[in-house]
């Protein structure tokens, strides 16, 4: 690993920056793209015919993104005699190259580079590199062997609506399959197969995964999927997962979008056997008024253990791959299991009410309540953001309010401001304390 001080730091970034700056700039036929969309199949849009005064497709497009991110973390603890506050400022630069020689072939190339630096740090401080990674680098063919048949090899952006399956870049092969209304995909991947960061070591993959998945299209904003995921550890830990779902998505009613994921999870993890369901079920109403309100409501369902050590575990657990981010009815993005908890469903019920408008078409303000309550009374909470751990003898967790404020009328430009409060339950005791996010990021696109 690196050792970085700022001002080495800084200037280390800032040379990354230039560099790919640079490589913006000379980019010979170069014109803005946003790069490619990461969820399913889909390649550039193409003038095939290019009839006379139409625009030739360019050989190499260029877009990408600069971003400025603030976070701070209020005893995240839980307890304010023992401050661990944090707060950090985070720079990040994305180029994306799309190099298309063909209509039916293309080469895509995601480079980043970013620093998380702290403002502020109480208790052990933790290492920040400068990072320059390969966020992406594959090839894609399409419509060669098959009409509707695309192929994708190589480190790729993996990422569903709701982020609830997946929202990571994996390395391997990728088939696509699209035929009327029908959608088909089938992968063999692994994480960081190959080295992601350019200047600093980071722990090779060591998780096969194997991934079939289909959708049904009822129409354009409507529907419904099934999918079969096999997680292969070649470790001697034998963390092997199968994950069998079942979802859809989409408007059915008029001004009503709904969500349903509902998976039965068995296999193995060491010498125990996985046995476990979870599932998330909701929807947001959007009112035909002025300022556009809208309300949700969710609930989510993680099975517990109430036998634990019998042999088998019934906790439910995400595929690890999850970032559980997708837009409840404004325009930006929030985190819909709490911006400050952020737990993987996993032996926990999630009630989720949120209400918001859009003073304008491009901007929206979203109030949204949390509460949270074991299944079954444990002292561990599976990959949550807190330090702190229940005491195991209740099951309530607490209650959460967040707060999210986006605005996007400024073209290519993407202003957020973020906050999260987090009121703990009984499952922490009497003297936690209240814990607080807040956030902000800035984010240009060209």
């Amino acid at each position: 690993m690196l050792s970085v001080n700022p001002a080495g730091a800084a200037l280390r970034t800032l040379g990354c920056f230039l560099l790919l700056a640079l490589l913006a700039d000379e980019a010979v036929g170069a014109e803005p793209a946003g790069g490619l969309p990461a969820d399913g199949y889909q390649q550039p849009s193409t003038n095939a015919a290019k009839p006379d005064g139409e625009k030739e497709r360019p050989l190499l497009t260029v877009g990408g993104h600069l971003e400025l991110e603030f976070e701070s973390e209020t005893n995240y603890n839980l307890d304010d005699s023992e401050a661990r506050d944090v707060a950090t400022l985070e720079p990040e630069v994305e180029l994306d190259l799309t190099f298309q020689p063909l209509d039916e072939f293309f080469v895509f190339l995601a480079l980043k580079t970013k620093h998380e630096f702290a403002l502020w740090e109480q208790g052990p401080n933790d290492d920040r590199d400068l990072e320059f990674e390969i966020e992406e680098l594959y090839w894609d063919v399409s419509d060669v062997f098959l009409e509707g048949l695309g192929i994708r090899v190589g480190r790729q952006a993996f990422d569903d609506d709701r982020e609830w399956l997946y929202d990571e870049e994996l390395d391997g092969p990728r088939v696509f399959l699209s035929t009327g209304n029908l959608d088909l995909e089938a992968s063999i991947t692994r994480e960081n197969l190959v080295d992601r960061d350019l200047l600093n070591a980071g722990e090779k993959g060591e998780v096969d995964q194997y991934f079939l998945y289909g959708q049904y299209n009822l129409h354009e904003d409507l529907f419904v999927g099934a999918y079969y995921f096999i997680f292969n550890d070649t470790t001697d830990d034998n963390d092997d997962p199968q994950f069998i779902g079942l979802r859809s998505g989409g408007e059915a009613i008029d001004g009503l979008k709904h969500w349903l994921e509902a998976v039965h999870v068995r296999g193995e993890e060491g010498s125990t056997d996985i046995r476990a369901f979870g599932f998330d079920v909701g929807g947001t109403y959007t009112f035909d008024a002025p300022l556009t309100p809208y309300f949700s409501l969710g609930f989510a369902y993680g099975s517990g253990d109430s036998n634990p050590g019998n042999g088998d575990d019934s906790n439910f657990r995400q595929t690890g791959l999850q970032d559980n981010d997708d837009k409840i009815g404004g325009v930006a993005n929030v985190h819909y299991y709490g911006e400050a908890f952020q737990p993987e469903l996993s032996n926990m019920e999630i009630y989720t009410a949120g209400v918001g408008f859009r003073p304008t078409p491009k901007s929206s303000i979203d109030l949204v309540y949390h509460h949270y309550r074991q299944v079954d009374a444990s002292d561990d909470v599976r990959d949550a953001e807190f330090d702190a751990d229940p005491l195991g003898n209740d099951k309530t967790l607490g209650n959460a309010l967040d707060l999210i404020l986006a605005y996007r009328e400024i073209p290519n430009l993407r202003l957020e401001l973020v906050f999260g409060y987090f009121n703990p339950g009984s499952a922490y005791g009497s003297g936690a304390d209240d814990a607080l996010f807040s956030g902000a990021k800035v984010r240009y696109l060209f």
